[in-house]
C-alpha cells in the first residue's frame, strides 16, 4: 500500500475541504457487493503498525471476553446516511478494545490533533494557529506507590497538590478569596494525563504512577486572552519545595482517616524527595538558544508523547523458541528498549491496572480547557471552539455483520446516529 505524502502540521490542524466521494460511498438505493464490504473492512485491518505473528498466540491467554472483541476489530461494517451530499457511508466498527492491536494507534493519532486543535485555539495572535504548550510531569514518591494502588483518593489527592503547586507557582495564592488551585484555573488550563507505569521502569510493566501535563501557553485574563511567560516563574528548587508541601497537604488527612495509616502519617510529617520536571524546548531557527518552557515547533510532539497509549498489544510478541516470555517494546529517551517478562505474570499486572490505563482516570481537563468553561476563552480568542464529536445529523441505515465463514448478514435499523468528528474512517 503507498504511503500518502507526509503533511506540515499547519495542514494537519486544518485540512482543506475534499471530495468525500471514495470506494466506502455509495448511491443510497445500492446494496453493497460483499467484495465492497470487504475491501471496507480488509483497509481498515491493513492500517497501522505491523504486528508480530505471535500476537494471536498471546490473545488466547487474555481474558476470552477481550480477545472475541478484538478479532472481530473492523470486521463489521456500518452504514449512514449523509443528508448533505445524498449519499451512503460504510465505516468499519472498531472495538477500542484494551488489547487491540490496531484501535490504540487509531485512538492515539484522532486525540493528539483533537488535543492540538483545542489547544491552537485559545491563541489570539493568529487566524489558523499553531498550538504552543508547556510540559510538566510530576511524580509520586515511591513509598507512597502502594498506598496509590489501594486507596482511590491518593491520585486525585495528588492531582490537586500538581495544581496548587500551580497556582502558587505563577502567584495565584490569596486572589479572590479562593482557594489558590481555583484561583489559578480560572485563568490557566491543562490537561493531566496519568501515566500508570514507567516506559523504561523495570520489571515492566512497574506500577510507577506520575502525572505528564500539557498547559496552553495562555491564560484569560478578565476579556482577553494573555501569553504566559517564555521562563518558569520562580526557581525550580522552589516549585520542589512547594510540591513536597502540597503533597504533605492534600495527603496527610487522607492517611488519617477514615482508617488511621501511621506509617504513611509520619512519612508525610518528615522531609521527603519528590520528583518534577519542565520539559525543555529543543534548538530551532526561532529559539537557536532553547530557552524557557514553550514549545512551538515541538508542541505536537510534547502533546503526543503525553497522551500517548502506554500499553498498545501491537508492540508485543512472544520470545522466539519460548511461548512464556513476553517481550515488549518501548522507544526510550535515546535508544529502543525491549523488556523480557514472564508471559503469565505481566498480563496479570496489566489486567490489575487497567482502570488507570484507560478511560477516565486516564485523562482529565482543567481551567479553562475544560468542558464548562473552554468555548468561553476560545471566543475570546477569535475562533470558534473545537468540539470533539460533531453531530452531523447522520441516518443509521444498516449494520452488516461478519461471520465466520466470510459472509456479512445485514441488520437494518432507523436511528439518528453521531458520527465521530475524530474518528480515522475508510
Amino acid at each position: 500500500m503507498q504511503r500518502a505524502p507526509r503533511r506540515s502540521l499547519r495542514e494537519r490542524l486544518y485540512p482543506k475541504p475534499i471530495d468525500k466521494i471514495g470506494a466506502n460511498e455509495i448511491p443510497p438505493s445500492v446494496d453493497p457487493a460483499p467484495s465492497l464490504l470487504d475491501e471496507v473492512s480488509e483497509a481498515a485491518r491493513e492500517r497501522g503498525k505491523d504486528f508480530h505473528a505471535s500476537v494471536a498466540r498471546i490473545l488466547d491467554h487474555v481474558p476470552s471476553v477481550d480477545a472475541s472483541t478484538v478479532r472481530r476489530c473492523a470486521r463489521d461494517i456500518i452504514r449512514f446516511h449523509d443528508p448533505k451530499t445524498g449519499r451512503d457511508i460504510m465505516l468499519p466498527i472498531r472495538c477500542g478494545g484494551y488489547y487491540c492491536i490496531r484501535c490504540p494507534d487509531t485512538a492515539h493519532h484522532a486525540r493528539t490533533l483533537y488535543h492540538a486543535r483545542k489547544i491552537a485555539s485559545l491563541d489570539s495572535s493568529e487566524a489558523e494557529p499553531l498550538p504552543k504548550v508547556l510540559n510538566l510531569v510530576f511524580t509520586l514518591p515511591p513509598e507512597l506507590h502502594a498506598w496509590a494502588r489501594e486507596d482511590p483518593r491518593v491520585l486525585p489527592g495528588m492531582r490537586r497538590a500538581i495544581l496548587r503547586t500551580l497556582g502558587q507557582a505563577y502567584g495565584y495564592e490569596g486572589r479572590a478569596g479562593l482557594p489558590v488551585d481555583r484561583a489559578a484555573f480560572r485563568e490557566l488550563g491543562a490537561i493531566m494525563n496519568l501515566h500508570a507505569i514507567g516506559d523504561e521502569a523495570a520489571p515492566w510493566p512497574k506500577w510507577a504512577p506520575h502525572y505528564d501535563i500539557i498547559i496552553p501557553a495562555w491564560k484569560r485574563a478578565d476579556d482577553y486572552m494573555e501569553p504566559l511567560r517564555a521562563t518558569w516563574p520562580e526557581r525550580y528548587s522552589k516549585t520542589n519545595t512547594r510540591y513536597q508541601d502540597n503533597l504533605r497537604y492534600c495527603l496527610k488527612p487522607l492517611a488519617l482517616r477514615p482508617v488511621r495509616r501511621p506509617i504513611i502519617a509520619s512519612f508525610l510529617e518528615k522531609v521527603f524527595m519528590t520528583d518534577w520536571h519542565a520539559s525543555r524546548p529543543p534548538r530551532t531557527p526561532t529559539n537557536p538558544t532553547g530557552r524557557g518552557v514553550i514549545h512551538q515547533e515541538s508542541a505536537l510532539h510534547r502533546i503526543r508523547y503525553s497522551c500517548r497509549p502506554l500499553f498498545n498489544m501491537a508492540n508485543a510478541h512472544l520470545l522466539e523458541g519460548d511461548e512464556t516470555t513476553l517481550v515488549y517494546t518501548v522507544q526510550g529517551r535515546r535508544t529502543q528498549v525491549d523488556h523480557q517478562v514472564p508471559l503469565g505474570p505481566a498480563l496479570g499486572q496489566l489486567e490489575s491496572i487497567r482502570a488507570w490505563m484507560t478511560g477516565r482516570m486516564t485523562r482529565s481537563w482543567a481551567g479553562i480547557l475544560s468542558r464548562t468553561s473552554y468555548d468561553a476563552a476560545a471566543r475570546l480568542a477569535g475562533h470558534t471552539p473545537v468540539r470533539e464529536r460533531e453531530k452531523k445529523g447522520f441516518v443509521h441505515k444498516a449494520t452488516y455483520e461478519w461471520n465466520h465463514d466470510g459472509t456479512y448478514q445485514a441488520t437494518r435499523r432507523q436511528v439518528v446516529a453521531q458520527a465521530d468528528g475524530e474518528s480515522d474512517a475508510t
